[in-house]
């Protein structure tokens, strides 16, 4: 298999990072408005589960232990 020369690959590297700067920057506008309250309501469920879990808890403890 030939080698690459480094020209070549920073040349894919650039592309690849013009790539991913144009669809950053294209899908900003459509998505910006829902990010934030995608990310809190992430967070509210993530923060909730140890209160859900010690529930469960409690309630297998007295359904078995009675």
């Amino acid at each position: 298999m030939p080698k690459r020369s480094k020209h070549g690959t920073l040349r894919i590297l650039l592309a690849a990072c013009a790539i991913m700067a144009f669809s950053f920057t294209h899908t900003v506008n459509a998505a910006h408005a829902n990010i934030f309250s995608d990310i809190y309501s992430s967070w509210e469920r993530v923060s909730e589960l140890p209160g859900e879990v010690n529930a469960l808890q409690e309630s297998y403890r007295k359904r078995w232990n009675n």
